[in-house]
């Protein structure tokens, strides 16, 4: 029996979301998908015990710490609505590290600048780890100093959140030593996200999400080269303050729930309704979620990322334009200037990402890796020029 635990909540990443609800359509009879909430630890401890390989998610760990955040501070803001006590997440994380079976750890939420306090408690006891960072990460050496963000400094300060900050590079040189048989698993998109296309457009470009100097340098190109911007920095503020004065009518959960859904709705909205989305992962250049959202909205997309996004099926002119942010505005501009070059980018960008990145197919893509890692002859697997290798 194959079993995987999450803890389903609203501060997961949406792509993990998707494909735990992708996983739990599966239909198998030695595959069960739980989230721990709605289970007592009597429950969970029998099913751990009926399984062969255990796969749980960084989700559980982390309902620990905010719950555990909010019982210290009943005001504190965080994304996410404790279902159950944070001595209850910590009796099931225990359980997981202590159970004598083959294990696999999904890292969803976790960002290389984090180094998590449990990492060490995983070391030599899971038998490989499912996360998105398989590809060579920057050091914060090595991003320009026009890009730095405030958060770009190794000096491994530790936070009350349970993890401390450090340098990227770190985090990943550890893991990958750590942790030999290793599973990429980047973003991917349920299938309603794919029919949110519309035609009507109102603004050039649309630069979306954290306010990144990054970004801020591709707005100010855009705006310099005469484009109009789509205002999601003044929207956003608006759900802020909605929320802000929200929160004293209704329950709290209520409240964080309203603010999630308004802020992906508002840039689902700002995005599908531009010509051109913009966007990156900061100076360090993650693959964020903005990268696969922008092409399944049909929207050409200019993003500032590492020529190793070619291996994700992102392929420079054909499907996309790598750029700079100091160049943004004139690649956007050439763009709309070039109407079916524009619409063919955006074409073959909806089909590829259709093709290799929806929840349907990576939760299959996942589930073959784990029967291979149930029957102890996986070794890894990952994006190689477009492609999903299992090896």
């Amino acid at each position: 029996m194959i079993l995987i635990l999450f803890s389903k909540n609203l501060n997961i990443n949406a792509s993990y979301n998707v494909l735990f609800a992708s996983l739990q359509s599966i239909d198998r009879g030695d595959l069960r998908v739980i989230d721990i909430n709605s289970y007592s630890f009597k429950e969970l401890c029998f099913f751990i015990g009926e399984s062969s390989l255990l796969v749980f998610d960084n989700s559980i760990y982390q309902s620990y710490l905010l719950s555990s955040l909010y019982k210290k501070n009943k005001n504190a803001l965080v994304s996410h609505y404790v279902v159950n006590s944070s001595s209850f997440y910590l009796e099931v994380w225990g359980c997981l590290l202590s159970a004598d079976k083959r294990k696999l750890f999904i890292a969803s939420g976790w960002d290389l600048h984090w180094r998590f306090d449990f990492l060490g408690q995983l070391k030599n006891n899971i038998s490989a780890i499912a996360w998105m960072f398989e590809s060579y990460p920057l050091s914060f050496a090595a991003v320009p100093d026009k890009y730095k963000d405030s958060w770009m400094c190794d000096d491994n300060q530790k936070l009350n959140e349970g993890f401390t900050r450090v340098d990227p590079l770190k985090t990943y040189n550890e893991i990958v030593k750590s942790f030999p048989v290793r599973i990429e698993l980047v973003h991917s998109l349920a299938a309603h996200e794919f029919d949110w296309v519309r035609k009507r457009k109102f603004w050039d470009c649309s630069i979306a999400g954290a306010g990144y100097k990054t970004r801020q340098v591709s707005k100010s190109s855009v705006l310099t080269n005469q484009l109009s911007l789509a205002p999601y920095d003044f929207s956003n503020k608006c759900i802020q303050i909605a929320h802000k004065y929200g929160k004293y009518f209704m329950p709290r959960h209520m409240s964080i729930s309203a603010r999630i859904c308004a802020m992906k709705y508002n840039q689902k909205f700002i995005t599908s309704r531009s010509r051109i989305g913009i966007t990156c992962g900061s100076g360090i250049m993650y693959e964020v979620r903005k990268l696969f959202e922008i092409p399944a909205l049909r929207v050409p997309m200019i993003c500032y990322v590492d020529k190793q996004f070619s291996r994700l099926g992102f392929i420079d002119g054909l499907n996309c334009i790598y750029s700079t942010p100091e160049d943004a505005g004139r690649h956007a501009k050439y763009l709309l200037q070039n109407e079916s070059f524009m619409n063919e980018l955006a074409d073959n960008a909806f089909q590829d990402v259709l093709r290799l990145h929806s929840s349907f197919k990576r939760s299959r893509d996942f589930l073959a890796c784990l029967d291979k890692l149930n029957q102890g002859t996986l070794k890894g697997a990952k994006f190689v020029d477009g492609l999903y290798q299992i090896y």
